[in-house]
């Protein structure tokens, strides 16, 4: 991808992953608690660990790009709220925006070493990550769609 034209792309998506995540956040907010809690058949047994998976995900892949390799998700001794991971989700949606606006384009194309908790020593470029970064959350969106359709939910959006 050119240098010069890769930082706005990006952080049009950074913005539709915000905007996608603020929907659903409102939506499963008006829902039945135990509805989130449900078990319902996929990647992750219910739409709050799908939801919990992409906060993890943001929050893991923001910290490798300000040059850290965390060795655990923030999930696994996280015991908060529905309203609390709700935040937390918004709060990592709002942080890769600020990331993305504040590299330089050049710093877009640099390469970044982190080490995954699987995978061991890695090198990818920042924008790379950042692609992966969104499609992996919207993927995830669209699993959620598919529970809440199966928890009979209406006005998904």
């Amino acid at each position: 991808m050119d240098s010069a034209t890769v930082k706005e792309p990006i952080l049009l998506m950074a913005r539709y992953n915000l905007w996608a995540n603020d929907q659903f956040i409102s939506f499963f907010r008006r829902q039945e608690p135990d509805l989130i809690e449900k078990f319902v058949p996929g990647s992750f047994p219910s739409i709050r660990k799908t939801l919990m998976h992409i906060w993890d995900a943001q929050y893991i892949w923001y910290r490798r790009l300000l040059g850290e390799s965390p060795v655990t998700f923030p999930s696994s001794s996280w015991s908060g709220s529905l309203d609390e991971m709700y935040d937390g989700l918004n709060k990592s949606s709002k942080e890769l925006i600020e990331l993305v606006r504040s590299l330089a384009i050049y710093e877009m194309q640099e390469v970044i070493r982190y080490t995954t908790m699987t995978a061991g020593p890695q090198a990818s470029k920042r924008y790379e990550v950042l692609l992966h970064v969104f499609n992996h959350s919207m993927y995830h969106r669209g699993q959620c769609v598919t529970m809440a359709r199966t928890l009979s939910m209406e006005g998904i959006p």
